[in-house]
């Protein structure tokens, strides 16, 4: 996220120091001012690959014992989008929901049509929430409704982080939830069974009101991929990244998360994918390629798998 304002830091008067990780990637922005909060920026990477996940864990425990400084790569000034008025609005509402933010871990959204930063925002040595900060509401708002619903009736298959708030200054919009991953976490390829059938039904309270689903149509989370279906150090399945939810062709999530999981570790496609969840998610892989960074070969490796389940 290129900033659009002044460079403003979490705390205006303790500018903050931070490196990137992985260091050739968008992904997080580590804060240098203690090993803790390093560390869970560390965490905030949804690594996939065998290797990245090797990196990540060997940075995490270094991290740990030394600090961001055994990173490699230099250390920058935090750039933040907005300006002061904005940030000290948004801290004193966090205060209010969560507590005092003190600093943040950053991670920049890897694709580039997607605007906003998530952060993890810490506070007396120990980490109150995961914040989004948007340039529009309407993900969030829809984040917040299908995470109360989730608290309300605990899933069987998986976890939800809690709701913890919602609110906006200026331009920008913030949702606030539970941060539930302080160790590095791993996809889960194969997801357990009834997940689908269950996120379906989960949903549908809130998608029938809005979308009443048509002929072949049902509830789906749209965005139920590895990395957003992980598994933390005691084993324990979370599904989060909600903003998507909405009315979607039968199986869509099965097909896309089959696809997914195919791209990124090479999983057997479970058998032919659901056609018109394919020709569903198609043109929005395609377009999202079109916008991708140079050498993001992700996006391709979907279509593949697309193509694959097709023969």
């Amino acid at each position: 996220m290129r900033a659009t304002g002044a460079r403003t830091p979490p705390s205006p008067r303790d500018p903050t120091l931070v490196k990137r990780f992985p260091p050739n990637d968008n992904g997080v922005l580590v804060s240098m001012r203690d090993r803790r909060s390093a560390a869970l920026g560390v965490c905030l990477y949804t690594a996939s690959s065998p290797r990245a996940l090797a990196i990540q864990r060997a940075a995490y425990w270094a991290v740990r014992a030394a600090g961001a400084r055994v990173l490699p790569g230099s250390s920058s000034p935090l750039d933040l989008p907005g300006d002061d008025a904005t940030w000290s609005e948004l801290l004193e509402q966090w205060r209010s929901a969560i507590g005092r933010v003190e600093h943040v871990a950053v991670y920049r959204r890897r694709q580039r049509h997607r605007v906003g930063l998530t952060m993890v925002g810490l506070g007396a040595g120990r980490p109150l929430a995961v914040l989004k900060v948007r340039d529009e509401p309407a993900g969030l708002e829809r984040e917040q409704q299908a995470l109360a619903v989730l608290a309300d009736r605990s899933p069987s298959t998986f976890s939800a982080p809690r709701p913890l708030g919602l609110g906006h200054a200026g331009d920008w919009w913030w949702s606030a939830q539970q941060c539930v991953f302080e160790r590095p976490h791993t996809p889960v390829l194969r997801a357990p069974e009834g997940l689908f059938e269950e996120v379906g039904a989960l949903l549908e309270p809130l998608t029938v009101p809005l979308e009443p689903p048509g002929p072949g149509e049902a509830p789906a989370h749209h965005d139920l991929t590895p990395w957003n279906l992980r598994r933390d150090h005691r084993g324990r399945v979370w599904l989060f990244d909600w903003e998507d939810w909405r009315t979607a062709p039968a199986g869509a999530d099965q097909t896309y998360f089959a696809a997914c999981s195919r791209a990124v570790r090479g999983t057997p496609l479970p058998g032919p994918l659901a056609p018109a969840a394919v020709a569903h998610y198609r043109p929005v892989v395609e377009e999202r390629m079109r916008q991708a960074e140079p050498g993001d070969v992700l996006d391709a490796a979907i279509l593949a798998a697309f193509d694959e389940s097709a023969r």
